[in-house]
């Protein structure tokens, strides 16, 4: 679970940082870079689905209190 929730995470922030890049190129360049930046809202969705899934895993299958270690304020 360690690396599912580490690749995950690497592949939200590769995401959040491409997004925007790909969104100049797509800008200033065209139609290929376009297509590519496209294809970032179902990959979004995709993330924030298994990601909120992955949370209700933890609260109510594992039970581990992943979930109030997120939601609290500071550790």
């Amino acid at each position: 679970m360690r690396i599912a929730a580490r690749g995950s995470h690497g592949l939200f922030y590769l995401v959040l940082l491409a997004t925007p890049i790909v969104g100049l190129l797509a800008f200033y360049v065209g139609d290929p870079w376009g297509d590519i930046h496209s294809l970032s809202k179902p990959v979004f969705i995709v993330l924030i689905s298994v990601h909120a899934l992955a949370a209700l895993f933890h609260q109510y299958w594992l039970r581990d209190g992943t979930l109030k270690r997120m939601l609290s304020p500071g550790r």
